[in-house]
């Protein structure tokens, strides 16, 4: 390869980077809305800005989430069970039903 070429496909290749860390960061800042993620402006500045969380910070939010919603949905089964358990135990008392 001749140096032009070289230099030619190292611009592609920084192009490239750029796109990427640009959506990168869009995509975090996304999950920050999506979270209420803020942060703080400085003393002089009331402004709230989106936070830029890590990957590791948004993967931590979405596991916790999904442990809740499992929860969630283990109580309303127990609760369920509970209902129909109750259910059983009066037809079962009272004959005449």
């Amino acid at each position: 390869m001749k140096l032009e070429e070289l230099q030619i496909a190292n611009d592609n290749i920084a192009s490239k980077i750029y796109d990427i860390r640009k959506d990168d960061i869009r995509l975090r800042k996304e999950f920050a809305k999506a979270f209420n993620w803020y942060k703080k402006g400085s003393n002089y500045n009331y402004k709230e800005e989106l936070e830029e969380p890590s990957w590791e910070e948004i993967f931590v939010k979405v596991g916790e989430l999904l442990r809740d919603y499992k929860e969630k949905e283990i109580n309303e089964a127990i609760d369920t069970i509970k209902m129909d358990v109750l259910r059983l135990s009066e037809e079962n008392e009272d004959p005449s039903a």
